[in-house]
């Protein structure tokens, strides 16, 4: 690769019903230049009290994890947190209480998985109190662990928040232009270079800018190939290395197609 390239893709939420495919078969690049992020979805604190635990596919074990990371250490796992329309945000009733059981629950899923990190993808009913925990659980962890975000519109100003509030240590913003409706190529240019400028303080640009996609083509969102891979080469030169995949049970339908194509133009 002539750049440094990562991809993060969402696995295990069983959409549709169906559970998560061989990861084995994912295609990862060895260059040195690449990272695969599997971004396990989700973990969620079902009783709202800040203590996390999977609720993704429990085919992705912490045994199956160790062995695919063996085989290529290009490959990560993170756990995404929240998870689309079914778990909204909901404001702690005790704050404090929240984040304590939250760093600890989550410095314990790390161990057990094996985890380089976590994702944020909470996208209903966000606050002030989101901003407040979540930037408390982030600074709390973040010397040994890496924070992703994946916002779209209706929620860019909550997490630009966030991201501010973190002192920038929220270093993935995989922003994801297909859930805006945007049809266009450059519409997507636009939407990138808007999120790189949210992110730019004098001068300088802090974090991972990340490229939001949507895999399937049964029930297509956004933009798909080849016009999809004209904007990533077009961002990629332009400083964005994030792509952010929604998911690989819709990718695995495609055989990996985008995947393995912006492995290809990196």
């Amino acid at each position: 690769m002539r750049s440094q390239t990562q991809i993060t893709a969402y696995v295990g939420a069983f959409p549709g019903g169906r559970p998560a495919p061989n990861l084995e078969l994912v295609p990862v690049s060895t260059d040195s230049n690449f990272t695969f992020i599997f971004c396990l979805a989700f973990a969620r604190d079902l009783n709202r009290d800040g203590n996390f635990t999977p609720v993704w596919d429990s085919q992705i074990t912490p045994g199956y994890i160790s062995q695919l990371m063996e085989e290529n250490p290009n490959r990560k796992f993170y756990a995404s947190l929240g998870g689309g329309d079914n778990f909204p945000w909901q404001a702690p009733a005790d704050e404090g209480a929240w984040i304590n059981n939250a760093v600890s629950s989550l410095t314990n899923m790390m161990s057990t998985y094996s985890l380089a990190g976590f994702d944020i993808d909470y996208e209903n009913n966000l606050d002030d109190s989101f901003v407040r925990c979540m930037s408390q659980v982030i600074t709390q962890m973040v010397e040994h662990s890496q924070w992703s975000c994946a916002p779209f519109g209706a929620t860019n100003i909550q997490y630009q928040q966030l991201w501010t509030s973190t002192n920038f240590f929220l270093g993935c913003y995989n922003y994801q232009a297909y859930a805006d409706g945007i049809d266009d190529i450059q519409g997507y240019e636009d939407a990138l270079a808007s999120v790189g400028n949210l992110l730019t303080v004098n001068g300088v640009t802090y974090g991972t800018i990340g490229l939001g996609i949507a895999s399937s083509t049964q029930s297509p969102r956004g933009l798909q190939l080849p016009d999809l891979l004209t904007v990533w080469e077009s961002v990629h030169a332009s400083g964005v290395t994030s792509a952010a995949i929604w998911c690989l049970e819709d990718s695995a339908e495609n055989n990996y197609a985008i995947e393995s194509a912006i492995q290809a133009n990196s």
